[in-house]
């Protein structure tokens, strides 16, 4: 049914809504979660361990700086852009004037602002509703039964060793898991 306004003469106006408010504060926000998800919870130790299972080897110091430091400041930095960016100018789109044989920046009307705001909660909301629905345990989830995993098998197969990171990389990159 929503495919329906992508048919129109609208369409293309349509088509940019969706395009710049569900593709760029969305994901940004999602991408910021996953990093800082992985890098401070899950714990960089034990993904380096997960990945040394799959491919035989841990990731190098560039990636476990790009994991923990790089990615997460970098997300920041381009979403308060984007929000300073449409603070400053606002949020517009093009229009053909026929009149001028141009196009036009106009504004978003209201009711497209609302569709906007819509399209980048509907995205981003879950997060801390997840989040909260499980801290104050409001549903009672059935804890999943791991999937096998023939993890005892991969470490004799690729011959891998348990890792025991030097002093520096416990400062650097694992602080928080050196009880692990």
């Amino acid at each position: 049914l929503m495919s329906f306004g992508f048919a129109t003469q609208n369409g293309p106006y349509i088509f940019v809504l969706f395009d710049e408010f569900s593709g760029n504060i969305p994901l940004l926000v999602i991408a910021f979660f996953e990093v800082i998800g992985i890098s401070y919870f899950y714990g960089l130790k034990r993904f380096g361990d997960d990945i040394s299972l799959m491919i035989g080897y841990r990731p190098n110091y560039y990636w476990l700086i790009m994991w923990k430091y790089v990615s997460p400041l970098a997300i920041v930095v381009i979403f308060l852009a984007s929000v300073i960016k449409m603070a400053v100018t606002g949020t517009t789109y093009d229009a053909w004037d026929s009149a001028t044989a141009t196009t036009t920046a106009l504004s978003w009307p209201g009711g497209h602002k609302f569709v906007a705001a819509f399209l980048i909660l509907t995205a981003v909301l879950w997060i801390p509703g997840v989040a909260l629905v499980k801290y104050f345990r409001l549903i009672k989830w059935k804890p999943e039964t791991p999937a096998y995993f023939p993890e005892e098998e991969l470490k004799i197969e690729k011959e891998l060793k348990i890792y025991e990171p030097s002093d520096m990389e416990r400062k650097l990159f694992y602080w928080r898991e050196v009880l692990d």
